[in-house]
C-alpha cells in the first residue's frame, strides 16, 4: 500500500508539474513532456459524451482534468498491485510458516493445530494472473468514474444539494479540491517540521520547472482560501506533492467499498478468476477457518477432532491456543507464551 501510495502521488506530481522534454535511453530524440500530452488528453476529453454536456468551459476542463488525474494517479499501480494480488497468493503461506517458526519454535511445528492451520493455507482457493488484471481494470474505471461524477468542484453531490436546498450538500466541494486543501495543510506541516529539508526540495522542484499550480489550487487563491500566493513558489513543490499522495488515498477510501462485491460476482460466474493449488491431501487433520478475503474461500480441510489429551511439543501453543484453533478464526485464537 505504502509502495503504491508513494509511487502514485510521485508519477501523478511528474507528469503534471514537469515541462522538460523527455530524454529516452539509447534515443537521441527528446520527446515532448508528459505534462503538454496531459493537457492534449484533457482537452480532447472535456468534449467527449462522458463529460457532462450540461457543463460549459472551465467547468467541463475540471470534470476532464479529475477524470484524467486520476488516470495518471493509478498508472504506477498496475507494477505494484498486479504482481502483489497475484504473487502474494503464492508466497503467503510460506511466509507464515517462516515467522510462525521463528515465533513458536522448531518443536511447535509439529503441532496439530499450526500444521492445520499451514495446510489451510496452502490449499485456500486464489486469484488467477486473469483476476488481479481484471480487478486492476475494475478499480480504473471506479476510480475514473468516480472522478468523472464527483471530482471536480462542479459535481453529482453538490447538484443534488441544489436541487434539494440541502445546503450541507450543495457546498460540498468534490474530490479533487478537498485533496488540494488537505494537500496544502499536509506541506505547511511538513514545512514546519523540517523547514530546512522542505526548502531544499522546493528547490529541486524550482530548479526541475516543477512548481505548477492546479486549477484548484489557482481557483483556491483567487477566493481567498489559500494562505500561498500563487505567483510566489514558496512551498508549492511540496503541496502538490502532498495533494496527489491525498488525493490517492481519498479514491483508495472511495473505491474500497465498490470494488469487493464486484470481484466477488467475478469470481462466483467468470471461469478462470481462481485456482486451488494441489497439495498432498492430510486426511487426518482438523478442519481450521481461514480469514475470508475477495477470492478465497474456507480450505476444504476434512475435520477430525484430536483426542482432549494428545500431547503438545512446546509451551508457545499452550492447551487453550490449541482448542481455540480448531473453534474459532485464527484472529480469535488465545495466544500464550508460556
Amino acid at each position: 500500500f505504502w509502495i503504491n501510495l508513494l509511487a502514485a502521488g510521485t508519477f501523478s506530481f511528474w507528469v503534471k508539474h514537469s515541462y522538460k522534454p523527455i530524454k529516452l535511453p539509447f534515443i537521441e530524440k527528446e520527446f515532448e513532456s508528459l505534462n503538454v500530452k496531459q493537457d492534449r488528453l484533457i482537452e480532447w476529453l472535456k468534449d467527449k459524451p462522458v463529460v457532462n454536456s450540461s457543463l460549459k468551459g472551465i467547468e467541463r476542463r475540471d470534470r476532464a482534468e479529475s477524470i484524467v488525474n486520476v488516470f495518471t494517479l493509478l498508472i504506477p499501480g498496475h507494477l505494484v498491485m498486479i504482481p502483489s494480488v497475484w504473487l502474494g497468493a503464492k508466497v503467503k503461506a510460506p511466509i507464515v510458516e517462516y515467522f510462525n517458526r521463528r515465533h513458536y519454535g522448531d518443536e511447535a511445528m509439529e503441532s496439530p493445530d499450526l500444521i492445520a492451520r499451514h495446510h489451510a493455507l496452502r490449499t485456500e482457493e486464489r486469484p488467477t494472473f486473469l483476476a488481479a488484471i481484471t480487478g486492476r481494470l475494475g478499480t480504473m474505471l471506479i476510480n475514473m468514474g468516480l472522478a468523472a461524477v464527483i471530482g471536480s468542484e462542479n459535481n453529482l453531490v453538490n447538484k443534488i444539494g441544489r436541487k434539494t436546498n440541502n445546503k450541507g450538500l450543495a457546498e460540498w466541494p468534490g474530490i479533487d479540491p478537498q485533496a488540494d486543501k488537505f494537500g496544502i495543510g499536509v506541506g505547511a506541516a511538513i514545512h514546519s517540521t523540517a523547514p530546512q529539508w522542505a526548502d531544499r526540495r522546493n528547490e529541486a522542484f524550482r530548479e526541475k520547472s516543477m512548481m505548477s499550480w492546479s486549477s484548484q489550487q489557482k481557483a483556491a487563491w483567487a477566493k481567498g482560501k489559500s494562505e500561498f500566493d500563487v505567483t510566489t513558489p514558496y512551498n508549492q513543490g511540496i503541496n502538490n506533492l502532498s495533494r496527489y499522495i491525498v488525493q490517492d488515498v481519498m479514491y483508495t477510501v472511495s473505491t474500497a467499498a465498490l470494488i469487493h462485491p464486484i470481484m466477488n460476482f467475478l469470481r462466483k460466474y467468470v471461469p478462470g478468476m481462481t485456482y486451488t493449488p494441489k497439495v498432498e491431501p492430510r486426511d487426518e487433520l482438523p478442519q481450521v477457518n481461514v480469514p475470508p478475503h475477495t477470492l478465497a474461500q474456507r480450505a476444504p480441510v476434512p475435520r477430525l477432532p484430536l483426542p482432549s489429551s494428545a500431547p503438545l511439543p512446546n509451551a508457545h501453543v499452550s492447551a487453550i491456543h490449541n482448542e481455540s484453533t480448531l473453534t474459532q478464526r485464527p484472529e480469535q485464537a488465545v495466544l500464550h507464551n508460556g
